[in-house]
């Protein structure tokens, strides 16, 4: 492989798994701290963006010959799913931060009826919510089946992935339009979160490996 060529792709490794893991430190902050709304929506936009690069890194870096249109697939349905949930959070955001402005102060709406049209509202969030784990999840699929024979994954990675991929699908898909954690069942949210971070780091870590080795020895 043309030297050029192989620190273009160390350069994509490394700044994809950088990117993914700010994507998933954007998106906890969102929902762990308390922004005003010009800020939560930076974050939403930041792990989006920063989450479809990652997405990119990791599919360049997963693709075979044998595997290669399963991992565009999985590539295409990440890039919708980030889409989807900019898109829903972003509306999400402007309409929580008009209410209380608009919909209350100035056109003087009782509290209660305001409350209850929120209420509905956010039935149209849920189910773009859903969207997005339907997305991500297929996404997840994809990349872990992929994964399962690639020389820096394996079956370690393809096994967790691929069961957080099913449950993601499975669960949300089974209570729809409510969280499954609002119907008593197991929110796997926060592990497919742990887990895409430890996936951006494993692409770090292989960026950085792949520093230390000279062009023609490149597994890519």
């Amino acid at each position: 492989m043309d030297h050029r060529v192989y620190s273009q792709f160390k350069k994509l490794f490394l700044y994809g798994g950088i990117a993914g893991v700010l994507s998933v430190i954007s998106y906890l902050c969102i929902i762990t701290v308390s922004l005003n709304p010009a800020l939560t929506f930076v974050g939403v936009m930041l792990f989006s963006i920063l989450g479809i690069i990652s997405w990119y890194a990791l599919h360049i870096l997963l693709k075979g010959d044998m595997d290669d249109h399963l991992s565009v697939i999985g590539f295409y349905m990440g890039a919708l799913a980030f889409l989807v949930l900019a898109v829903f959070l972003a509306a999400q955001i402007a309409i929580q931060a008009g209410f209380e402005d608009s919909f209350i102060k100035e056109l003087s709406v009782d509290p209660n009826t305001s409350r209850l049209v929120q209420r509905a509202v956010r039935l149209i969030d849920m189910g773009l919510d859903v969207v997005w784990d339907m997305f991500i999840g297929t996404s997840f699929l994809c990349y872990a089946i992929v994964m399962r024979r690639h020389p820096y994954f394996g079956w370690i990675w393809t096994l967790p992935f691929g069961l957080l991929a099913i449950l993601l699908i499975v669960l949300n898909a089974a209570t729809f339009p409510w969280p499954p954690s609002e119907m008593g069942l197991f929110d796997v949210g926060p592990f497919c979160g742990l887990f895409m971070i430890a996936i951006h780091v494993r692409m770090i870590g292989i960026a950085i490996r792949m520093n230390k080795r000279s062009a023609p020895e490149a597994d890519h």
